[in-house]
């Protein structure tokens, strides 16, 4: 399965938003990706709930959640001529089209979508030599659809082909795994450990001078991979 498990940053979640269908629901087509400029995104459920005490509970009480809703309060500078904060943007002097279509993916898979609608649009603020801000906050329509779904590797990237690093120094190997919400283990593997050997995190030990070929494999497929050749120089 196609899970990231662990600590994971909060980057690794990706935020979509996007025009309903011409019927008025959720249309996955035409989604945007909310992230150019979004610095800080706070998710909170609002609930109301009934509480019942019964004569078999000794004088406790149970707690029923009757209603709840789901919203993204989001917030950073705006980018002028993003597609996704254009999109908000536009909906700044309408009070009856804010509706909109909007999808969470969370970095092991799970999919929250549905319709939502758009409130407390700040769409420009700040200090005069600052970045112009920009708030929002999307409120899921009743509650969304939420599923899980296996999301198989295409592809490893690592942060350049090649790197150079002297006898006893050490550089790093950065991979991302595509697409983002697919499982982001790798492995790192020396084809040559007398030259240069390779930590579980990447972190690349120069031993003696030559060249050797370090391969990044996913976890999930080791048919995926990248590999980064390593120039091993003498000490300075």
């Amino acid at each position: 399965m196609s899970i990231s498990t662990g600590y994971l940053k909060n980057y690794l979640r990706q935020h979509m938003v996007g025009p309903l269908t011409p019927a008025g629901e959720y249309d996955e087509e035409n989604l945007m990706l909310l992230a150019k400029g979004i610095s800080n995104i706070d998710p909170s459920s609002d609930e109301d709930t009934e509480d019942y005490q019964y004569y078999d509970g000794n004088g406790g009480k149970e707690t029923e959640v009757t209603s709840a809703s789901l919203s993204h309060a989001f917030s950073g500078n705006r980018y002028y001529g993003d597609n996704a904060l254009e999109f908000i943007r536009d909906m700044l002097t309408k009070t009856n089209g804010r509706t909109c279509s909007f999808k969470v993916i969370e970095p092991d898979g799970r999919i929250i979508s549905g319709k939502a609608t758009v409130s407390e649009i700040k769409p420009y603020g700040g200090d005069a030599g600052a970045r112009s801000e920009i708030e929002f906050t999307i409120t899921f329509d009743g509650m969304p659809r939420d599923s899980k779904e296996d999301v198989v590797p295409t592809a490893v990237n690592v942060d350049s082909s090649t790197k150079t690093v002297e006898v006893g120094a050490t550089t790093t190997i950065v991979a991302t795994v595509l697409p983002a919400n697919a499982s982001q283990e790798v492995t790192f593997t020396s084809k040559d450990d007398t030259v240069a050997t390779v930590s579980s995190a990447g972190v690349v030990t120069g031993i003696k001078e030559g060249t050797v070929e370090i391969d990044v494999t996913t976890v999930e497929n080791p048919q995926i991979k990248a590999t980064v050749a390593v120039t091993v120089t003498a000490a300075a």
